[in-house]
């Protein structure tokens, strides 16, 4: 059971779930803050996510930014899992980081080694866990068209058994401009779709994004769709300072 909530919490954080300008940066400073609020195909309110850049690190062309993203529900209570004396964890430390080409906003061992229920179950249970492969990138320089493809693997070691969850981003492209306006604001953005497939064992799900970004901002607005292409949810910047 303690398994099935490190793999739950792996496919949760991958999810988690991407300007006039012609090249797209990070311009992101310590103390940095971002609101952003997550509505249902109803755009019912479900959930607030705060997060605070805390360390700005710069080596050469890559440069390195810490996060704390604090999870709420509509009614400001605690989203998290449960610790062994019952306490909610609803904050993730997560990376998000650029190189001299690409955007990274996707890192999940950054957030995995965050959260201490789940390092603590890992070491309970003697849980080896390894990441391969290439994370999801977005281009500094956009161009309207398709974007490579790419995969990467978890692999949960237990003794001689081994859990592997692979996924795939697939039928990516930049699709173009759009004025996207919410509460923080008007932002000129890249629009961006892609698939989502996650596979382990016999167990196959494929889940649909819009991703909209600005130039120094980040992702400001990300919808996410069924295989059949029916809005599941979204999540949109409301505050930035």
């Amino acid at each position: 059971m303690k398994v099935l909530k490190v793999i739950a919490t792996i496919l949760l954080l991958s999810i988690y779930g991407y300007t006039s300008a012609q090249t797209l940066n990070i311009d992101w400073r310590e103390g940095s803050h971002f609101v952003y609020k997550t509505y249902n195909n109803k755009e019912v309110l479900g959930g607030i996510n705060r997060s605070v850049v805390n360390k700005v690190v710069q080596d050469g062309d890559k440069n390195v930014y810490t996060l704390t993203t604090t999870a709420t529900d509509d009614k400001g209570n605690p989203i998290g899992l449960k610790d062994k004396d019952g306490n909610i964890n609803n904050t993730i430390n997560r990376e998000v980081f650029s190189d001299a080409d690409h955007l990274y906003f996707i890192d999940v061992k950054s957030s995995m080694s965050s959260i201490d229920s789940i390092q603590a179950m890992l070491e309970e249970n003697d849980i080896q866990i390894a990441y391969s492969g290439e994370l999801p990138a977005i281009p500094r320089s956009p161009q309207v068209g398709p974007l490579p493809k790419c995969e990467y693997q978890i692999a949960l070691k237990h003794k001689d058994r081994q859990i592997a969850i692979n996924f795939n981003y697939s039928k990516r492209q930049v699709l173009g401009k759009e004025i996207v306006v919410t509460g923080a604001g008007t932002f000129d953005c890249w629009k961006v779709t892609e698939q989502f497939n996650i596979s382990m064992f016999i167990i196959k799900k494929s889940i649909l994004y819009t991703t909209w970004i600005a130039d120094k901002v980040g992702i400001v607005k990300q919808e996410t769709y069924d295989k059949s292409g029916q809005l599941l949810s979204q999540e949109i910047l409301t505050e930035i300072k």
